[in-house]
């Protein structure tokens, strides 16, 4: 799916390639390190209640329809 690829990308600098291979990661990357910060974060300071991203059930139903209707339009191109 070009994530990985992307992910190499970002990692050194080449963003413009990086949305080439995989926009939706590009979107998702920034906010995956922004959660494992949160978490590092609240371990560093013991606590047990990390962050959880509360979206609620449609919330997760919307992420759900986005990412697999990117999956199904990035295949079929």
């Amino acid at each position: 799916c070009g994530m990985t690829r992307a992910t190499y990308a970002v990692l050194h600098g080449q963003f413009p390639q990086a949305f080439r291979l995989n926009p939706v990661g590009i979107i998702l990357f920034p906010l995956a390190m922004i959660v494992l910060g949160l978490e590092v974060f609240a371990c560093v300071r013991g606590k047990t209640d990390f962050y959880r991203l509360r979206v609620g059930r449609w919330g997760a139903l919307m992420i759900a329809a986005v990412l697999t209707l990117w999956w199904v339009v990035r295949n079929l191109i």
